[in-house]
């Protein structure tokens, strides 16, 4: 395999967004699209709420009358209805008028404040008012919420519970989201069991399969199956065609290197290889195609660097071409510490005192993902870090 041309960081995640299907459904009842991702901007349908309310239970007034309000000196105000939950209201208060309301009732015309029950007292048909209220003071007036028209939430967003409340709030039964991916891990390597009792030496447990498929469920995917297969090209390959017929994306760890035995490369050659190497530290030996319209990545066999690969490029294009929108993060380095000019690197680094510090350790040990809180991930002009230094990071899941 010849690295010498490995694609950029940035080309590779291009790359990786043309291939990936979008795969757009729409999804109702709306909590059973909670962790999705929204495909279309949802617009608000009327202003929300569609009415001046009361936030509180009390009594609808006009600011002005309460103003000097006191426990000893009390404004005195005449009771002159009640608002009835969930119905429109006609009644206009009038200088000197007190209207009881609840949480969430309409606001009768004229009120422009509600004074909360615990601050008043009665007096036959007086309210007594025993502390001032200022304009729009326990409101929430039409359109608060949002005007109708404007976006209620963008195309994108990751749906929470209260995403899915705003939804509701908008009137939605359904919303349009990107489906979940259906990832098929493959891993390989003729050191690799999975049976406890065959453990013997030189021999491993397969960490890669449960790992990237720990990640993609994480990122709120789903994994179809999770195979182990031998050094071997007839049955990697047979292992691929069978895996492509449930799944959306095929994952194959190990055996993307030049080893004698490594046969990723030659088993994904057929379908037109679309990366061959990536210039990124660790993962350098990463591959793409494409078969059937499905994606095949070849990762690297080390579970540190497949994971990096895996979170960092391939699950970020990902979230990139949905539209998922994150913040950038960064994070002041506490000492000095190396990268490597020409690749992107991501180094795992761990948080102490608010400063990043480099959890040092070879691609091919799961430690240091234990002891990393994040991963600092520097450009591939980058010399190095310099302790003091602003570093951009991502989050481990």
């Amino acid at each position: 395999m010849n690295f010498i041309n490995a694609t950029t960081y940035s080309y590779a995640k291009e790359i990786i967004k043309e291939i990936i299907n979008d795969g757009i459904i729409t999804v109702s009842p709306l909590y059973r699209a909670t962790g999705m991702r929204l495909a279309e901007d949802v617009k608000f349908s009327a202003d929300l709420p569609s009415f001046d309310r009361s936030v509180v239970d009390g009594y609808a007034v006009r600011s002005r009358d309460t103003f000097g309000a006191t426990e000893s000196v009390p404004a005195m105000l005449n009771f002159v209805g009640a608002a009835v939950m969930g119905q429109p209201t006609s009644m206009c208060i009038n200088a000197g008028e007190a209207y009881k309301i609840s949480t969430g009732a309409m606001l009768p015309n004229g009120a422009d404040a509600v004074v909360m029950f615990e601050n008043t007292d009665t007096l036959g048909n007086l309210i007594c008012i025993q502390k001032s209220v200022s304009l729009g003071e326990n409101i929430t007036f039409k359109g608060d919420d949002g005007k109708i028209g404007n976006t209620a939430i963008p195309k994108g967003t990751l749906i929470t519970p209260y995403v899915v409340a705003v939804a509701a709030a908008t009137g939605l039964s359904a919303v349009t989201v990107f489906k979940p991916l259906k990832f098929a891990v493959i891993s390989t390597g003729d050191e690799l069991i999975t049976d406890a009792s065959s453990i013997s030496e030189g021999k491993i447990y397969d960490a890669n399969g449960t790992l990237l498929s720990s990640l993609a469920v994480a990122a709120g995917h789903s994994v179809v199956g999770i195979t182990t297969v031998k050094d071997d090209l007839t049955a990697l390959s047979n292992t691929i065609e069978t895996a492509l017929t449930d799944a959306d994306i095929v994952l194959i760890s190990g055996g993307s290197s030049v080893g004698a035995k490594d046969f990723t490369e030659t088993a994904m050659e057929k379908y037109g290889l679309r990366i061959r190497g990536v210039a990124i530290k660790p993962g350098k030996p990463t591959l793409a195609a494409m078969a059937n319209g499905k994606p095949i990545f070849g990762l690297p066999g080390h579970p540190a660097a497949a994971a990096i690969v895996f979170k960092a490029l391939i699950l970020k294009a990902i979230d990139e071409k949905r539209g998922g929108f994150v913040a950038k993060k960064t994070a002041i380095a506490g000492i000095n510490f190396p990268s490597s000019p020409g690749k992107t690197t991501f180094q795992p680094v761990a948080f102490r005192s608010g400063e990043a510090f480099p959890v040092l350790g070879k691609s091919g040990l799961l430690s240091s993902f234990f002891k990393a809180d994040a991963l600092a991930v520097l450009p591939d002009n980058a010399e190095g870090v310099y302790k003091g230094q602003t570093i951009e990071i991502t989050d481990l899941l």
